[in-house]
């Protein structure tokens, strides 16, 4: 059986996935309530049939979650060490050590 893009949503849906797999140009993409927060929510691949079965995808999401969970973690991290410095009554610059 050929994978489709609305198969693979339809089984995104029913494993409690909110986002839809979207085709780009050489590359497909998550997008919805919980994808579109995310830095990166692409997968490099050119064909539906790149990933053989619906699972890979399903763990293609999971692996897009997981790192932009990561990545979050990283950018709070780094805001911590960030200091806020008052330039004038109205502005504010902000210092990182990055």
């Amino acid at each position: 059986m050929r994978l489709t893009v609305p198969m693979i949503n339809k089984q995104l849906h029913r494993l409690g996935v909110k986002d839809d797999l979207v085709p780009g140009d050489r590359y497909f993409y998550f997008r919805g309530p919980v994808a579109d927060k995310w830095i990166v929510s692409s997968v490099e691949v050119s064909k539906v049939s790149d990933i053989a079965a619906l699972e890979g995808w399903y763990e293609a999401y999971e692996a897009a979650a997981k790192e932009e969970f990561g990545s979050r973690h990283q950018r709070r991290d780094q805001k911590d060490r960030c200091k806020e410095t008052e330039v004038t009554s109205r502005e504010r610059f902000t210092f990182c050590g990055i």
